[in-house]
């Protein structure tokens, strides 16, 4: 919990938040998506059809979007990995040991 809230109040950016809600995100995207569903299941005709298919359509986007915004985030990750690495590459070959 520590960490959420140091990411959250981290002004440099250095640390992200998303990956860390997701799963929250998710959790919330599926409760409010079934309580939709149930809404439109109580209308009875063809919204008994319809509200099943929303609901599964509206979760894989929920969670196609998640999946989509964390592979981001880790790209961003290894970017700055390879940065690090070739940083640490040219202070090597500028200062090398005797």
């Amino acid at each position: 919990m520590t960490e959420f809230f140091s990411a959250l109040f981290d002004l440099s950016f250095r640390k992200f938040v998303t990956p860390q809600i997701a799963k929250f995100v998710y959790v919330i995207a599926i409760i409010g998506s079934g309580l939709f569903a149930l809404t439109l299941m109580q209308q009875g005709g063809l919204m008994i059809a319809a509200a099943p298919v929303l609901f599964l359509t509206s979760i894989v986007l929920v969670r196609c979007l998640l999946e989509v915004s964390l592979a981001i985030f880790q790209v961003a990750r290894y970017c700055a990995e390879i940065a690090r690495r070739g940083r640490t590459q040219e202070d090597e070959i500028r200062h090398p040991e005797p």
